[in-house]
């Protein structure tokens, strides 16, 4: 087998052709962790073919070997091959196996800005939005993160361009982008002590590459990331049926520099798996 994830499965066919005159059974013993297969008698018959299919499933990471014994009446004279326990007797084919599981490739950051959603089960982990679009004022907010419960504000303020009348205090608020200046969304959940902005668009496709405020603008003291549209109206009907947690960090990387001079800044890009990992700047 090639690599196989964790708690995925992963199949093979065995293919047995019968050359004789008579029908040939072929039988696959019990396989040891992680393998598996059918285990039933399988009759071909004279000049024909038939597969059994044998499966890896890891439930952990690591590597294993096995045999694959299959009991056959194979070599048996034309009689015994027929009677009822002749698949015990025959020939016994053995077919060496082996899976290798590891871990998935999985980058880290040094310093990573995004929104996640907060999963506790089994364990408590982040699933990070693909595409989460940071907010200019984001090197001027405070401390590195927050998390809080999703909530949506009233429905006659599902953009949030007006004073919150529904209470979102320590919360993640969700709202559609349109109307009004993202700053201005950012300082109307700011005034009812929201924790941060949960912005999902409102084009089919996400092209800005940054959450911008106009100039002349005050600085927003709440973070703010934008997602999809496809992601915040599944986000939407998700709300209607359950709760969701949402962390949002941002770690920003300042360089500083002298008029006429440049500077580099440099980030560690590391991989936690065991496969390759294979990513792109953009």
């Amino acid at each position: 087998w090639p690599q196989v994830p964790v708690n995925a499965s992963s199949d093979r066919l065995l293919t047995f052709a019968n050359i004789g005159n008579g029908s040939a059974r072929v039988r696959l013993q019990r396989l040891p962790y992680p393998f598996a297969g059918e285990e039933r008698e399988v009759v071909i018959p004279a000049a024909g073919s038939a597969s059994v299919q044998i499966h890896c499933a890891p439930k952990t990471t690591g590597e294993w070997f096995g045999h694959g014994l299959f009991n056959t009446n194979s070599g048996l004279d034309a009689w015994a091959s027929t009677q009822l326990q002749a698949a015990d007797l025959g020939t016994v084919f053995n077919a060496s196996l082996t899976c290798v599981s590891k871990k998935d490739p999985y980058l880290e950051l040094e310093r990573i800005s995004g929104a996640a959603e907060v999963l506790r089960h089994p364990k408590v982990e982040l699933r990070f939005f693909e595409h989460a679009v940071h907010a200019e004022w984001e090197p001027f907010l405070k401390g590195e993160e927050v998390e809080g419960d999703l909530v949506l504000p009233a429905a006659d303020n599902s953009l949030g361009c007006s004073p919150y009348n529904t209470p979102v205090a320590s919360s993640l608020v969700l709202v559609a982008r349109g109307e009004c200046f993202f700053s201005e969304k950012a300082r109307m959940a700011q005034e009812a002590n929201a924790s941060g902005v949960l912005l999902y668009d409102n084009q089919a496709e996400t092209t800005l590459p940054i959450v911008a405020m106009p100039r002349d603008g005050s600085i927003p003291h709440i973070p703010m990331f934008m997602v999809t549209k496809v992601q915040g109206e599944a986000l939407l009907q998700r709300l209607e049926r359950e709760s969701i947690r949402i962390k949002m960090q941002w770690q920003a990387v300042r360089a500083y520099t002298l008029p006429g001079r440049s500077t580099r800044v440099g980030l560690n890009v590391s991989n936690h798996g065991d496969a390759n990992l294979h990513w792109t700047a953009r």
